[in-house]
């Protein structure tokens, strides 16, 4: 309320979704919540942000006056804690390797489940799961109600559907659901940093063109290995893994996930983007980044490609798996 009386008529600044920086209450709310949920340190302390955090107006160049948040210059460490906590969460939570793997099972169990029309919008009236979140096949009140069907619900009602054990995609659904259960997850068969040019081309073409250059890789994988067959029994299990998933329509055994974790500013330093006021607290300053602390970081952005195959740690070698796959991937980013 103290703030508001700062604004002039209905120049608000950003509060709850600052797009220019990615400061915001928005970010504090989650950031905090959910380092407390997982048992992370957090050194970013929001109750000083709050205290210092001023409205200002600012003109740059031949823009208009415009009401800003702005901090002390002073407050660049605790702001730096705060993008790091962000690093941190995305890093070892939100694309952990096991969110992941049980992401890409949910998804196959899920398109399985499509093909048996399990989902019912009304007595006696089906639909797809894809349809349901999908703002082409229905709108208005109709949209609301199947979409309010996509909750956890629907995993349980797969896993129990009647006449299981007659209906080929959800028995391999339910197979799907099973090693999630005991823990027998799609396995990360294989990590690289992007961290040469070729490399950070490579993910900027897959984060533009996401479906088709994973395909792209995914498919390469399959070809080199049954290629070079190293070992017959992981080609075959892998040939029969190919035929059954192409039976099903739900992918090969490979899936391709680019694991791009930052400061929220893509490979740039965030702080230069965030306003500061001046000692006497009055005007905003413009920011020069100071002499360079062998405490701030230097780099604001990691990029990784991670390999994940579908095969039960059982039925393969994941080494030699890795060694191929290696090989295969070295010779693509010298394409």
């Amino acid at each position: 309320m103290t703030m508001a009386k700062e604004f002039r008529g209905n120049d608000v600044p950003p509060i709850v979704n600052n797009k220019n920086n990615g400061v915001d209450v928005d970010k504090w709310d989650y950031f905090i919540r959910d380092s407390h949920a997982c048992g992370f340190p957090n050194n970013f302390d929001k109750e000083r942000d709050l205290s210092v955090l001023r409205v200002r107006q600012y003109k740059k160049g031949t823009q208009e006056e415009a009401s800003v948040l702005s901090f002390p210059l002073k407050d660049q460490i605790n702001l730096y804690n705060m993008f790091n906590l962000r690093y941190t969460l995305h890093s070892k939570v939100y694309q952990h390797l096991v969110v992941k793997c049980v992401e890409e099972m949910i998804a196959d169990v899920l398109k399985l489940a499509d093909n048996s029309k399990i989902l019912q919008s009304k007595p006696n009236q089906t639909i797809l799961i894809e349809d349901s979140v999908s703002t082409k096949e229905c709108r208005g009140n109709e949209a609301l109600e199947n979409y309010c069907l996509m909750d956890d619900r629907l995993l349980y009602l797969i896993y129990h559907a009647e006449d299981i054990g007659t209906k080929k995609y959800l028995q391999h659904a339910k197979r799907i659901m099973d090693r999630i259960h005991q823990r027998d997850f799609y396995q990360r068969i294989y990590k690289s940093p992007l961290e040469s040019s070729e490399k950070k081309c490579l993910g900027k073409m897959i984060q533009k063109e996401k479906k088709i250059k994973e395909k792209e890789i995914a498919d390469g994988i399959v070809k080199h290995l049954q290629k070079n067959p190293q070992n017959e029994e992981i080609g075959k299990e892998i040939e029969k893994l190919i035929q059954e998933r192409d039976d099903l329509n739900i992918g090969g055994p490979f899936r391709i996930s680019i694991m791009k974790v930052n400061y929220g500013n893509e490979d740039k330093n965030p702080i230069p983007n965030v306003y500061f006021y001046d000692k006497g607290g009055d005007s905003v300053i413009d920011y020069t980044e100071p002499e360079k602390s062998p405490m701030v970081p230097s780099k604001f952005e990691e990029v990784t490609l991670r390999v994940f195959c579908t095969l039960s740690r059982k039925d393969c070698d994941g080494v030699q798996l890795e060694t191929q796959i290696k090989s295969y991937l070295d010779e693509f980013f010298r394409m």
